[in-house]
């Protein structure tokens, strides 16, 4: 769960307006954001040098999220938020996007995989096989 200073509740309160409670928004932010790793792209080069000199400034961990950086201790508390500048935002909401439906589409496979399992043990009870004798039938209908 995140944390924030008070300086970073100061922050974050007066440069970022969240329709969700702060706790909610900041676990987002820690979930979706945009951290070094994700800045590779040559579009990105751009929005990496400005993530680095913030970086390097201060010695927080930075995350973009929301057309602002937010600084992070190394024990995921909230330290300040900066604002993006104008020519950086369309290349982080981009890559926000898509780092978000990437995340979402494995979430969604896994709940599906979860769904599936779950049927394939409801089937086997049912017919009064185990569950492994469901998976192999599966595997191998032709046995």
């Amino acid at each position: 769960m995140a944390k924030m200073t008070r300086h970073g509740a100061r922050r974050l309160r007066r440069r970022v307006t969240a329709s969700v409670p702060r706790r909610e928004y900041l676990a987002r932010v820690l979930k979706y954001g945009l951290v070094e790793k994700d800045l590779v792209d040559d579009d990105a080069r751009e929005l990496r040098r400005f993530v680095n000199l913030k970086h390097n400034m201060h010695g927080h961990r930075c995350v973009v999220y929301a057309q602002s950086l937010h600084a992070f201790t190394k024990h995921d508390a909230l330290v300040t938020v900066y604002p993006l500048p104008h020519e950086l935002i369309a290349i982080a909401d981009k890559l926000c996007h898509a780092k978000r439906e990437r995340i979402d589409t494995a979430n969604r496979v896994h709940h599906n995989e979860r769904r599936r399992l779950k049927t394939m043990a409801w089937r086997a009870k049912r017919k009064k096989l185990s569950y492994i004798q469901e998976l192999q039938l599966r595997l191998d209908p032709l046995q």
